[in-house]
């Protein structure tokens, strides 16, 4: 099969209705390059997602140290301890390239971590977290600093 039926065969796909590139996406494409073509510091106060990854391990222990007293504050009886944690870009998206840094470990003693972690989403600003060797565990990268108490 040559080039050509191929890509007839492709542009026909139902599938490749959703590869194509629509003004929306080339706008927001457009934006984010005029943010990175600014340089560096720009990005990274303009782009959340990189402020995140490339926040550094003593700004997270502030983080932690912050968000752990607030949530000790909303929880009574909480425990909170800075763990070590490792996130991963884009939700698994890419699970070659992990990101350590410290975490939040909550335990509770009147709450398994299913409980506490359902607890702290109805909190008044919602923390989603994740459970790992029975106790809920906070990414601090996972935060936006501006949403922190």
């Amino acid at each position: 099969m040559g080039v050509a039926p191929l890509v007839e065969r492709l542009r026909r796909d139902p599938l490749a209705r959703c590869m194509r590139l629509d003004k929306t996406i080339l706008a927001a494409l457009e934006a984010v390059l005029g943010i990175h073509a600014l340089g560096e510091d720009a990005a990274l106060r303009r782009i959340p997602a990189l402020a995140m990854l490339a926040a550094s391990p003593a700004t997270l222990g502030e983080t932690a140290d912050a968000v752990g007293a607030w949530l000790e504050a909303q929880v009574p009886g909480l425990r909170t301890e800075t763990v070590d944690c490792e996130g991963r870009v884009g939700s698994g998206a890419s699970p070659v390239a992990p990101l350590p840094g410290p975490g939040l470990g909550l335990t509770h003693p009147k709450m398994d971590a299913e409980a506490l972690a359902a607890h702290l989403r109805a909190l008044p600003i919602p923390m989603y977290t994740r459970i790992q060797d029975d106790r809920v565990v906070v990414d601090l990268r996972t935060l936006l600093g501006e949403t922190l108490p």
